[in-house]
C-alpha cells in the first residue's frame, strides 16, 4: 500500500479485516445482507436469484474503502455529491451579510433525497441530515457567479454555468469536482477559520457538522469528538444505476480523513470509515496507519 492516500486499509485490509483479494464465503455479510433486501421486496426476479448465486459460489467481496488523509498522496478531482454543501452556507452568508438561514419545511414537495421528507428544520439539522431542500433554497437565493467563486476559493473545480443542483452536489449535475487533498484542506480551513463575513451562520454550521457525526448522515462513525459529513454520488466507475459513498471526518486537532466507498451510500462510507478511525489515528494526522 502507499504511505499516504487512498488504500484499502491498515495492513492491505479492508474495513472488515479481510484481505483486497479474498471473496466472499457463502456465509458472508454480503449474501445475508442480499437474503434480507429480497425476502422485503427489494431485490426481485432474475436479478435476484443472479446475486444470490453469485454470493453463494463466492463472488468477490465488495471492493475496499479508499482512504485519504489531510497533507498525504492526492489524486483526480471528483464529484463528491454533498460534501459541498457547508461551501454553499459560507456563499449565501457572503450574500445576505448580518442575516442567518430561515427555517425550512422539506415537506412533500420538496426535491430531497429521504422519501419521508425532512421536516421543519434549521440550518444545523438540515446539515446534519444534509437535506437537499433546505441547501437548495440557499443556492437559489446565491448569485451564482458568487457561488461558484467561494467553490473555486475552496478548491473545487467549477464549470459554468453552474445550476443550484449542481452548486450543492446533486447527482446528476456533474458540474462540480474536488481532488481530495483539496476538500481536506477546505473542511480544516471551515472548522479552523473564523469567516470575515458571517460567522454565526459558520458556528451554526459547525453544530450541524457535530450532530452529522453522531445523530445524521455519518452517524455510522459510532465516536464522539469529530465533524463529519457525507456524500453519495452516482458511481467511480460509471456502473448504470449504482451509486458511490464519501465520507469525512476531521477533529479539533488537525486529525483529517475523506474515505470512497466504490459500492454504497455516504452513510455506508461512514459506517465502513468508522471501523477504520482507531487505527487512522493511532497513526497520527498523515502517513501509514
Amino acid at each position: 500500500a502507499a504511505p499516504h492516500g487512498p488504500h484499502p486499509g491498515p495492513a492491505g485490509l479492508d474495513a472488515r479485516g479481510q484481505g483486497r483479494d479474498r471473496r466472499a464465503p457463502a456465509g458472508s455479510l454480503g449474501l445475508e445482507r442480499a437474503r434480507r433486501l429480497r425476502q422485503h421486496g427489494a431485490l426481485k426476479g432474475r436479478g435476484a436469484a443472479a446475486l444470490l448465486a453469485a454470493l453463494a459460489l463466492g463472488a468477490p467481496a465488495q471492493e475496499p474503502l479508499r482512504v485519504w488523509r489531510l497533507g498525504g498522496r492526492d489524486d483526480r478531482a471528483r464529484p463528491v455529491g454533498s460534501l459541498q454543501k457547508p461551501f454553499v452556507a459560507e456563499a449565501w452568508a457572503r450574500a445576505h451579510p448580518g442575516q442567518r438561514p430561515a427555517a425550512l419545511t422539506c415537506g412533500r414537495e420538496s426535491r430531497c433525497w429521504l422519501p419521508t421528507r425532512h421536516g421543519r428544520l434549521e440550518l444545523a439539522r438540515a446539515t446534519a441530515l444534509s437535506c437537499n431542500a433546505f441547501y437548495l433554497e440557499l443556492a437559489r437565493a446565491t448569485p451564482p457567479e458568487l457561488l461558484a467563486q467561494v467553490l473555486r476559493e475552496r478548491g473545487f473545480v467549477v464549470r459554468e454555468p453552474l445550476s443550484p443542483p449542481g452548486g450543492i452536489g446533486l447527482m446528476d449535475s456533474g458540474e462540480v469536482a474536488v481532488t481530495p487533498q483539496a476538500l481536506l484542506r477546505s473542511y480544516r480551513e471551515l472548522t479552523s477559520r473564523p469567516w470575515s463575513q458571517g460567522e454565526p451562520v459558520r458556528q451554526e454550521l459547525l453544530r450541524g457538522l457535530r450532530e452529522a457525526a453522531l445523530t445524521g448522515t455519518a452517524a455510522g462513525l459510532g465516536q464522539r469528538g469529530y465533524w463529519a459529513k457525507t456524500g453519495t454520488v452516482p458511481a467511480v466507475d460509471g456502473q448504470p444505476l449504482a451509486t458511490s459513498g464519501w465520507a469525512l471526518a476531521l477533529d479539533d486537532a488537525g486529525f483529517a480523513v475523506l474515505a470512497l466507498l466504490p459500492r454504497g451510500t455516504g452513510r455506508d462510507a461512514a459506517r465502513e470509515l468508522g471501523q477504520l478511525l482507531p487505527r487512522l489515528r493511532a497513526g497520527g494526522a498523515s502517513g501509514p496507519p
